[in-house]
Protein backbone atom coordinates (compact mmCIF):
# COMPACT_ATOMS: atom_id res chain seq x y z
CA UNK A 1 0.00 0.00 0.00
CA UNK A 2 0.94 3.77 -0.75
CA UNK A 3 1.03 6.02 1.71
CA UNK A 4 0.56 9.67 -0.10
CA UNK A 5 0.79 12.79 2.14
CA UNK A 6 -1.29 15.43 1.02
CA UNK A 7 0.25 18.95 1.20
CA UNK A 8 -2.49 21.05 1.36
CA UNK A 9 -4.87 21.81 3.86
CA UNK A 10 -9.26 23.15 4.17
CA UNK A 11 -8.92 26.48 3.86
CA UNK A 12 -5.73 26.61 1.38
CA UNK A 13 -5.89 28.47 -1.83
CA UNK A 14 -4.45 26.50 -4.62
CA UNK A 15 -3.46 26.25 -8.07
CA UNK A 16 -4.52 23.61 -10.19
CA UNK A 17 -4.29 22.30 -13.97
CA UNK A 18 -6.55 23.44 -15.99
CA UNK A 19 -9.27 21.23 -16.80
CA UNK A 20 -8.74 18.80 -13.77
CA UNK A 21 -11.87 19.47 -11.86
CA UNK A 22 -15.33 17.93 -11.67
CA UNK A 23 -18.00 20.15 -10.36
CA UNK A 24 -20.51 18.40 -7.94
CA UNK A 25 -23.51 19.30 -6.19
CA UNK A 26 -23.73 18.16 -2.01
CA UNK A 27 -26.60 19.76 -0.20
CA UNK A 28 -27.73 22.27 -3.24
CA UNK A 29 -24.42 23.22 -3.15
CA UNK A 30 -21.95 23.37 -6.24
CA UNK A 31 -18.10 22.07 -5.36
CA UNK A 32 -14.95 21.48 -7.45
CA UNK A 33 -13.82 17.96 -6.76
CA UNK A 34 -10.04 17.47 -7.89
CA UNK A 35 -7.39 14.65 -7.42
CA UNK A 36 -4.46 15.98 -5.10
CA UNK A 37 -1.76 15.46 -8.11
CA UNK A 38 -3.85 17.88 -10.34
CA UNK A 39 -2.71 20.80 -7.52
CA UNK A 40 0.21 22.79 -8.75
CA UNK A 41 1.01 24.01 -5.84
CA UNK A 42 -0.54 26.72 -2.94
CA UNK A 43 -0.23 30.47 -2.32
CA UNK A 44 1.06 32.17 0.88
CA UNK A 45 0.12 35.65 2.09
CA UNK A 46 -1.32 36.80 -1.33
CA UNK A 47 -2.37 35.26 -4.51
CA UNK A 48 1.06 36.46 -6.72
CA UNK A 49 2.67 33.60 -8.63
CA UNK A 50 5.45 35.30 -6.71
CA UNK A 51 3.97 33.52 -3.13
CA UNK A 52 3.20 30.22 -4.75
CA UNK A 53 5.28 27.00 -3.67
CA UNK A 54 4.87 24.34 -6.14
CA UNK A 55 3.93 20.97 -5.14
CA UNK A 56 3.43 17.28 -6.61
CA UNK A 57 6.73 17.59 -8.65
CA UNK A 58 5.10 20.25 -10.96
CA UNK A 59 7.32 22.59 -12.66
CA UNK A 60 5.90 26.10 -14.45
CA UNK A 61 7.35 27.11 -17.21
CA UNK A 62 7.17 29.71 -20.23
CA UNK A 63 8.16 29.39 -23.59
CA UNK A 64 11.57 30.49 -24.42
CA UNK A 65 11.28 32.60 -27.82
CA UNK A 66 14.31 35.23 -27.97
CA UNK A 67 16.53 35.99 -25.24
CA UNK A 68 18.09 39.77 -24.55
CA UNK A 69 21.67 39.95 -22.53
CA UNK A 70 21.74 43.03 -20.69
CA UNK A 71 24.63 42.79 -17.82
CA UNK A 72 24.84 39.42 -17.58
CA UNK A 73 21.40 39.17 -16.63
CA UNK A 74 19.12 37.04 -19.51
CA UNK A 75 15.58 38.67 -19.84
CA UNK A 76 13.40 35.93 -21.40
CA UNK A 77 10.24 36.65 -24.16
CA UNK A 78 7.74 34.22 -24.28
CA UNK A 79 4.99 33.88 -26.76
CA UNK A 80 1.57 36.13 -25.45
CA UNK A 81 -0.49 35.80 -28.75
CA UNK A 82 -1.18 32.63 -30.49
CA UNK A 83 -3.37 34.85 -33.53
CA UNK A 84 -1.77 33.69 -36.81
CA UNK A 85 0.59 31.15 -35.12
CA UNK A 86 1.48 28.43 -37.87
CA UNK A 87 -0.19 25.86 -35.73
CA UNK A 88 1.49 22.64 -37.84
CA UNK A 89 5.01 23.47 -36.13
CA UNK A 90 3.32 24.12 -32.98
CA UNK A 91 3.47 20.34 -31.88
CA UNK A 92 6.73 19.87 -32.17
CA UNK A 93 9.01 20.01 -29.43
CA UNK A 94 9.65 23.62 -27.79
CA UNK A 95 12.21 25.30 -25.58
CA UNK A 96 10.72 26.40 -22.25
CA UNK A 97 12.12 28.26 -19.58
CA UNK A 98 11.36 27.36 -15.85
CA UNK A 99 10.20 29.73 -13.61
CA UNK A 100 8.81 27.86 -10.72
CA UNK A 101 9.30 24.53 -9.44
CA UNK A 102 8.86 21.67 -7.00
CA UNK A 103 11.52 21.66 -4.45
CA UNK A 104 12.01 18.09 -4.82
CA UNK A 105 13.38 18.39 -8.09
CA UNK A 106 16.52 19.02 -7.73
CA UNK A 107 18.27 18.14 -10.95
CA UNK A 108 16.54 21.30 -12.91
CA UNK A 109 16.83 25.00 -11.41
CA UNK A 110 14.77 27.99 -11.95
CA UNK A 111 16.24 29.92 -15.07
CA UNK A 112 16.99 26.65 -16.88
CA UNK A 113 16.00 25.89 -20.52
CA UNK A 114 14.65 22.67 -21.18
CA UNK A 115 13.19 20.78 -24.11
CA UNK A 116 9.92 19.25 -23.92
CA UNK A 117 7.88 17.53 -26.15
CA UNK A 118 4.29 19.90 -26.49
CA UNK A 119 2.08 17.10 -26.34
CA UNK A 120 3.02 16.73 -22.77
CA UNK A 121 2.75 20.43 -21.44
CA UNK A 122 -0.32 20.77 -19.43
CA UNK A 123 -1.75 24.27 -18.58
CA UNK A 124 -2.99 26.53 -15.78
CA UNK A 125 -4.21 29.96 -15.83
CA UNK A 126 -3.94 32.20 -13.30
CA UNK A 127 -4.79 36.13 -13.62
CA UNK A 128 -5.18 35.42 -17.05
CA UNK A 129 -2.01 34.08 -17.57
CA UNK A 130 -1.84 31.03 -19.28
CA UNK A 131 1.18 28.98 -17.69
CA UNK A 132 2.86 25.66 -19.26
CA UNK A 133 3.14 23.12 -16.28
CA UNK A 134 4.65 19.57 -16.86
CA UNK A 135 4.92 17.09 -13.36
CA UNK A 136 8.51 15.34 -13.25
CA UNK A 137 11.73 15.43 -14.85
CA UNK A 138 10.21 12.39 -17.05
CA UNK A 139 8.96 15.03 -19.41
CA UNK A 140 12.07 16.69 -19.95
CA UNK A 141 14.11 15.45 -23.06
CA UNK A 142 16.72 17.87 -22.51
CA UNK A 143 18.30 20.58 -20.47
CA UNK A 144 20.08 23.16 -22.56
CA UNK A 145 23.39 24.26 -21.41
Amino acid sequence: MEIITIQVSVGDTILIRDNATTLITLDNKEYYAIEHGNVIGKFHDSLSMNNIEVINDYMILHEYIDELKIDDSIISTRLDSYEGMDWSSYYNDSIFIVIHKDKNLTKINIGDKVVVNRHLVNYAYFNNVRYNVISGLDYIEAKIA
